[in-house]
C-alpha cells in the first residue's frame, strides 16, 4: 500500500516551507480567529487536492502524521483561548481533525485501490484528469473527494 522512497523535492519544499510558516504564524504573529482557522483548514484542504501523491509515501506519511500530533497539542493549548472564538464555535477546532482525516484519506485510498485497482487522484477544477499525471477522474474520485470534504467541513462545528 505504501512505498518507501526518499522525500522528492516537492516532499522537502512544501515540508520544510509549512514548518516555516507554522512557527511564524505561531510565535511572531498575534494570532485571530481568522488565521489559526484558515491555517488548519486550509491545510487540510490542501493535503488532500495537492499532497495525494506524496502521502502514498510512508515517510511523508509519517511526517504529516507528527505534524498532526502537532496539531492536536496546539489545539489543546489554544482551546481556552476565548479571544480566538467564533459565535459557533473555536478557530482552533480544526486542529484536532489533521490526525484523523490523515487516517481517513488513508481508508479513502484503500477504498480507491480496492474498487477501481488504482490509486486515489484529486480532482482538479475544470480538468477531467489530476494535476500530477494527467490520470483520469472517475465519478468515484469526486465521490471520496466529497467524503473527505464533508467530514473536513462538518467536524470544524462545536
Amino acid at each position: 500500500m505504501f512505498n518507501f522512497q526518499k522525500l522528492t523535492r516537492f516532499d522537502l519544499w512544501y515540508l520544510l516551507s509549512y514548518a516555516l510558516l507554522s512557527v511564524v504564524l505561531f510565535t511572531l504573529i498575534d494570532l485571530t480567529p481568522a488565521i489559526v482557522f484558515g491555517y488548519s483548514f486550509l491545510t487540510q484542504l490542501f493535503l488532500y487536492v495537492f499532497c495525494y501523491k506524496s502521502l502514498r509515501n510512508f515517510y511523508v506519511f509519517i511526517i504529516w502524521l507528527g505534524i498532526g500530533f502537532c496539531h492536536s497539542y496546539l489545539h489543546y493549548i489554544l482551546i481556552n483561548d476565548n479571544s480566538l472564538r467564533f459565535v459557533k464555535g473555536h478557530a482552533a477546532m480544526g486542529l484536532k481533525n489533521t490526525l484523523p482525516l490523515l487516517l481517513l484519506f488513508q481508508v479513502l485510498r484503500v477504498l480507491s485501490l480496492k474498487i477501481q485497482r488504482r490509486e486515489l487522484v484529486s480532482p482538479s477544477r475544470g480538468s477531467t484528469t489530476d494535476i500530477f499525471d494527467e490520470v483520469k477522474i472517475t465519478w468515484l474520485d469526486y465521490v471520496l473527494f466529497l467524503i473527505y470534504a464533508c467530514v473536513a467541513i462538518f467536524s470544524l462545528v462545536d
